[in-house]
């Protein structure tokens, strides 16, 4: 009995450590990720009669499969056609923001307690979020003679961590000038959308469209068909950038030692990537997943696709609330923080309820206290 009960209490101190030391953790949780995938040798113990079964129900998975793809298919299609219902009201979006159209009385009448804004001078409205600082703002705040919205998409994407850490200092310039974002679909042969940022003439490139086109595949991967979890993105299609002389932010020139040569004291000038949000106009494909063996959600291409289905499913539908800072992504966060808080004080107040040595308060012992005496 002695030994069991030794035993017993190095276990208990054995998992005590495991759960308080986040490297140990670490390494456990690494180990079993390890283990993921194989075999324990259950199913090739089986007799053939039950193997051939099997194949039947791997068969019945794939027909599965080909069905939800279907699904998928359709709801693209109803995708496709409810852009074109957007349509409008992405275009009257658009007029309103570059000073093409002045919207009227009643397209201003919004009641917000929040609003300080005079009815009668609707038209002339010039409130700018907060995260935009600056005496330049201060000065564009009191200028009634503003046309549409200024910098209206810059400060969207400013105010969506994703992209605002995308955005460096020699971007804000160029994205100062962006006019608008628009989602264009394509249904065949693949899921295909398209995203497109029109920009005002300026200083640093000539297109006034920069596209970037998402391919995914609806059916399963006839070498994986089992490994089928719905539309996979296979690749994204940026386009060319007309840089104008010397204009180029997404590369920068190096002096570097030349190498093969210690005595010499020469140097080559070397261009390299900078980082920039225009670098999201690259292409990327596929073959981006082998770079990461042990988790594809870090390649490239899926990082990629991540920022697109955000502009396509988010950004662009709800551009005015990310604009204004009525939705955010810290919203969702602190929505997950207060969800886990919650769930971590229902553990503990469990933990004390089932440990056999806990001793509840002493005022607690008697029962709850009389409300009559409140």
């Amino acid at each position: 009995m002695a030994e069991d009960r030794s035993t017993a209490t190095m276990v208990t101190t054995m998992t005590s450590k495991l759960l308080t030391d986040p490297g140990l953790l670490a390494a456990f949780s690494h180990e079993l990720n390890s283990m993921v995938g194989k075999s324990s040798g259950y199913i090739e113990s089986l007799p053939k009669c039950v193997k051939r079964r099997i194949k039947a129900l791997k068969n019945l998975q794939v027909e599965f499969f080909k069905l939800e793809s279907a699904f998928y298919s359709e709801v693209h299609e109803l995708e496709c056609k409810y852009a074109k219902l957007y349509g409008p009201l992405y275009k009257k979006r658009e007029n309103i923001i570059n000073a093409v159209l002045e919207p009227t009385d009643s397209d201003c009448d919004w009641d917000s307690d929040e609003d300080d804004v005079d009815e009668e001078t609707c038209s002339k409205q010039t409130d700018y979020p907060a995260k935009v600082d600056g005496a330049e703002n201060s000065d564009q705040q009191n200028d009634e003679s503003a046309k549409g919205i200024p910098e209206f998409w810059f400060t969207v994407l400013k105010n969506v961590n994703e992209f605002s850490d995308l955005i460096k200092e020699h971007d804000e310039e160029i994205l100062k000038s962006l006019q608008d974002i628009r989602i264009n679909y394509r249904s065949q042969p693949d899921m295909e959308f398209q995203v497109e940022f029109e920009f005002a003439p300026n200083n640093y490139f000539s297109n006034t469209v920069l596209t970037k086109n998402f391919v995914l595949r609806c059916l399963p991967d006839p070498e994986k068909p089992l490994r089928y979890d719905g539309p996979e993105i296979i690749r994204s299609e940026g386009c060319v950038i007309n840089w104008k002389p010397g204009k180029n932010i997404t590369s920068k020139k190096r002096k570097e030692k030349q190498t093969g040569n210690k005595s010499a004291k020469k140097f080559v000038t070397k261009t390299v990537r900078q980082d920039s949000f225009f670098n999201f106009f690259s292409s990327t494909s596929s073959e981006s997943k082998d770079e990461c063996e042990d988790n594809e959600d870090c390649s490239p291409l899926v990082a990629d696709f991540e920022l697109g289905q955000m502009l396509q499913e988010r950004i662009v539908p709800r551009a005015v609330l990310y604009f204004t800072g009525d939705v955010s992504d810290d919203d969702s966060e602190n929505e997950d923080d207060d969800a886990n808080d919650d769930d971590n004080k229902e553990i503990e107040n469990n933990s004390d309820e089932d440990d056999p040595d806990y001793v509840p308060p002493k005022n607690m012992k008697d029962g709850p206290p009389d409300c009559s005496q409140q």
